[in-house]
């Protein structure tokens, strides 16, 4: 960790001190290759078994402020060791935080992606949505016109007092001539295969529910959120396991989800 590269002029002890940069998914594919390179050194929790986490942080901090050249320079082996791997383990809990942190503000980017399609979707929808239910205000009207008038009574007054009905086709004649008129309408308004075809359209985005547009937003994040379960522990916070269960379900079955077999 201490040998400089000729070309960057950098060691690998000078990258430890390196910062997360923004929650891009290059950002975040980058970092997990780095948390696994950093796990390859060594269990650095086994080696520092028995030291108090307050000494690790401050042999840490020490070592955080010291170059290369001045490291080597530290008397004793032992020390210098035990200042490098308090370091390496500081930073391993480090970038631990910064990929599980780039995961949510990742997770977050989608869902925000998915309710702006969705958003975009009910707006493009919107002239048709407004001619679907000018279309049935037509359908309504005519079957208004077609049934309603078997069922009036004159207003003219009659002998006696009483009122006289009007006369009107039987409800079987009302319902033809309903049905007609309605096939009419729909024919008028491009016929029925076209206007079910609208109403699919229309009806699938019509709620508040955006997550069925979220795979082609999470398509290009799926082999980086599988190594980012891989490196890391879950715990549950309590004695609720359904998110593990799940996880550990995803984990199993990502070999066939990923040669279509779904």
């Amino acid at each position: 960790m201490l040998l400089v590269d000729p070309v960057t002029r950098r060691s690998e002890f000078d990258r430890l001190k390196d910062a997360a940069k923004a929650a891009s998914l290059n950002k975040f594919k980058a970092r997990l290759d780095y948390l696994r390179e950093l796990d390859e050194l060594g269990p650095t929790a086994a080696w520092l078994e028995g030291l108090p986490p307050g000494k690790v942080a401050h042999f840490a901090g020490e070592a955080k402020v010291t170059d290369v050249a001045d490291l080597r320079k530290v008397t004793g082996e032992d020390k210098r060791l035990t200042l490098i791997v308090s370091l390496l383990h500081t930073v391993r809990t480090g970038v631990r935080d910064d990929v599980v942190t780039m995961f949510c503000k990742r997770i977050g980017a989608i869902h925000k992606k998915g309710r702006d399609q969705l958003e975009a979707l009910r707006e493009a929808h919107r002239a048709e949505s407004e001619r679907l239910l000018g279309v049935f205000g037509e359908v309504l009207s005519v079957v208004w016109e077609a049934v309603i008038p078997a069922g009036t009574e004159s207003e003219d007054p009659q002998p006696g007092g009483g009122t006289a009905e009007t006369s009107a086709p039987d409800g079987t004649a009302a319902a033809e001539q309903a049905g007609r008129l309605v096939l009419k309408t729909l024919d008028q308004a491009g016929g029925l295969e076209a206007l079910s075809s609208a109403h699919e359209a229309v009806s699938a985005h019509h709620g508040n529910n955006y997550l069925p547009l979220l795979d082609r937003h999470y398509r290009s994040h799926r082999s980086a959120l599988f190594t980012l379960v891989d490196s890391i522990e879950l715990e549950a916070s309590s004695a609720d396991r359904s998110v593990l269960e799940a996880v550990e379900f995803l984990r199993a079955h990502r070999l066939r989800a990923r040669a279509g077999d779904r």
